[in-house]
C-alpha cells in the first residue's frame, strides 16, 4: 500500500495473519495520484476475531489510533499515550452471570506515556547493520519474513478493492497472486501520469512523525 506499510507490518506482527479480508480503496480521491489515498479493511481470523482498519491522507489534522479489544479488556494506543483498561471479571463470565438490566463490568485503567525520543526506525537499522558486521545474521528485530507478510496483506487489500470488495482468502494462493499481478499490470499499462521532475531539494523528515 502507498500509505500504510508500517501499519500493516504492525498489524500482522501483533495479531498474526487473518484468514480472509475484504477492502475498498479510493485511488486519487484526495490527491492527484493514481494510487490509493483512502482505505477501509475488514478482516476475519480463524478464532472468530475481527479487525477493522481505516486510513486516509485526506483528513487534517490526522490521527493514528490503535485499539485492541479482548475478553479481559482493551488496549488503546493514541499518539504518545498507551492505555490499558483491564476488566476485573472477563467479559464472557460477566455476560453469563449478569443480572437483567444494564450492568457494566468494573475495570481498572493504567496509562503510560511513550518515549518520543525512542529509536524507532534508527534502532531497526542499527540492529540490521550490527547483524551484518558481527556475522551473526540475527536474530533481527524485523526479519525479512515479516516484511513479506505485510506485503501479502497489501496485495490482498488491493486485490479485494479491484474485485468489487470480494473476500480474499489468506495466505494468497498462486491463482490469487497471478490475478493480482494481472490487474496491477493492466493499471500500469493504462497509467496516464508521468513522473514529475523538480529541482527542489527536500528531505523525508516530515513524512515520519513520532508520537505526540
Amino acid at each position: 500500500m502507498n500509505q500504510w506499510p508500517h501499519i500493516l507490518d504492525l498489524w500482522q506482527w501483533v495479531c498474526g495473519m487473518p484468514t480472509r479480508l475484504q477492502a475498498t480503496c479510493r485511488f486519487g480521491g484526495h490527491h492527484n495520484i493514481e494510487v490509493e489515498d483512502e482505505v477501509h479493511v475488514f478482516a476475519e481470523y480463524e478464532n472468530g476475531a475481527t479487525v477493522f482498519l481505516t486510513g486516509s491522507t485526506g483528513e487534517a489534522p490526522g490521527s493514528e489510533r490503535i485499539e485492541i479489544v479482548g475478553s479481559q479488556g482493551r488496549i488503546i494506543a493514541d499518539g504518545d499515550q498507551l492505555q490499558l483498561l483491564r476488566l476485573k471479571v472477563p467479559a464472557p463470565d460477566f455476560i453469563a452471570t449478569a443480572q437483567p438490566g444494564f450492568p457494566s463490568p468494573s475495570s481498572t485503567v493504567e496509562t503510560e506515556t511513550l518515549d518520543p525520543n525512542g529509536d524507532y526506525a534508527a534502532g531497526i537499522t542499527r540492529d540490521f547493520v550490527a547483524a551484518i558486521q558481527n556475522g551473526t545474521g540475527g536474530p533481527l528485530i524485523a526479519p525479512g519474513t515479516e516484511g513479506a507478510a505485510g506485503a501479502m496483506l497489501a496485495n490482498a487489500i488491493l486485490l479485494s478493492a479491484w474485485s468489487d470488495r470480494a473476500w480474499i482468502p489468506l495466505p494468497l494462493d498462486l491463482l490469487s497472486e497471478e490475478r493480482f499481478e494481472h490487474l496491477l499490470a493492466g493499471r500500469i499499462r493504462t497509467s496516464v501520469q508521468s513522473a514529475a521532475t523538480s529541482s527542489a531539494v527536500f528531505t523525508l523528515e516530515d513524512s515520519f512523525r513520532r508520537p505526540g
